[in-house]
């Protein structure tokens, strides 16, 4: 079944108190985790990048900002055991992102159509928001809900970067695959990459 139509405009915004709420109630075990990866770039610290750019995709009327990426997000001891297997030593990675879902089309804009690539990673990350929700809100971030047409979202999509601590050189990719319109018309994909870090 195919999905409808995600239709997006946008606002901006930077947190700007957000690094020093994003290195207490961190648990890291060395004994329990792999050493970083050599081969993916690591800042060594929590950092917060701020990025400010504006993604337009100008056949839906879509404009979404990328407004900063944190590279390590501070994670209950409940969630780093949970996700302990998946994390493997590596970082939650969150993107802010402000968004208005246009109104050309009903539909929601999805953050399925946004991805993570870090250098040395051989896999295209996708989102996984809803499993560090309980953790960007006791970091006093908003969690990303996919809003629909009309709605204004200003939240964090989270992605798992496995193996490698405090993560840069990575990228997140906005794209929007063909579509029809209810009329019919058929758009083409859209495609923009955003460097993060």
């Amino acid at each position: 079944m195919k999905r409808q139509i995600a239709a997006f405009g946008v606002v901006a915004l930077a947190g700007a108190t957000l690094l020093a709420g994003c290195t207490s109630d961190v648990k890291n075990n060395p004994t329990d985790s792999p050493s970083p990866s050599a081969t993916l770039g690591s800042s060594g610290t929590p950092t917060t990048t701020q990025r400010g750019v504006t993604i337009q995709d100008s056949d839906m009327g879509h404009m979404i900002q990328i407004v900063s990426i944190l590279n390590d997000v501070p994670l209950s001891d409940q969630s780093a055991a949970d996700y302990k297997g998946t994390i493997r030593g590596g970082s939650v990675v969150a993107v802010h992102v402000m968004a208005t879902a246009g109104s050309k089309y009903f539909t929601y804009l999805y953050d399925t159509d946004f991805t993570m690539n870090c250098i040395g990673l051989d896999a295209t990350l996708k989102p996984n928001t809803s499993n560090f929700a309980d953790d960007l809100t006791a970091a006093d971030m908003t969690p990303w809900v996919n809003p629909k047409s009309g709605n204004f979202e200003d939240g964090w999509m989270t992605y798992v970067v496995p193996g490698t601590k405090y993560p840069i050189g990575c990228s997140v990719t906005y794209d929007r695959k063909p579509q029809n319109t209810p009329s019919g018309l058929t758009l083409p994909e859209f495609t923009k990459t955003v460097q993060l870090n």
